[in-house]
């Protein structure tokens, strides 16, 4: 029985799509055909499809898993990866993501994940929003922000935005 060599992967998580794009400008022919290219940063949807159509063509393979939980989710090990994958490459990649992530949710095809990384934006945005007309209306009423952060942070009203603001 001949031994398989384990996949080669590229994890790419840089500031935003251009380093992304000229990451990938630079090293496309570097890479060996059969590497794995995981794309954690955010880019758009478009891009993601672009990169994985260049890659394909280039004998790669391409997920994009974008990341939500931040820094403190890295430091506490709670990320979440969106995985936009080809449902042959999920399972090559679910060791490498699952080393990191705490969940790995796939969502559909290359592009998916950063679609989906949007709609956690705009969920995020939402209650971001939400927390400063809260903060607003106790301000004009007369409350201590802290003490109404720390029961929002406790009740229903909970979240991790919520949180940082104790």
């Amino acid at each position: 029985m001949t031994p398989v060599d384990p996949p080669r992967v590229v994890v790419l998580c840089v500031t935003d799509e251009a380093a992304s794009r000229s990451l990938v400008d630079q090293h496309l022919h570097r890479w060996l055909p059969g590497t794995v290219v995981i794309e954690h940063g955010t880019v758009s949807p478009a891009c993601a499809r672009d990169t994985a159509r260049r890659c394909k063509e280039a004998g790669l393979r391409y997920i994009d898993a974008p990341l939500s939980g931040g820094a403190d989710g890295a430091r506490r090990g709670v990320l979440v990866a969106m995985l936009g994958a080809e449902p042959a490459d999920r399972a090559v990649v679910m060791p490498v993501l699952g080393a990191y992530c705490a969940h790995v949710v796939p969502v559909g095809a290359p592009g998916d994940g950063q679609t989906c990384k949007l709609a956690n934006q705009l969920a995020i945005a939402g209650i971001a929003a939400g927390l400063a007309v809260a903060q607003r209306f106790a301000l004009a009423n007369g409350l201590n922000l802290e003490t109404v952060f720390t029961a929002l942070a406790h009740g229903s009203a909970q979240s991790e935005i919520g949180r940082a603001h104790v």
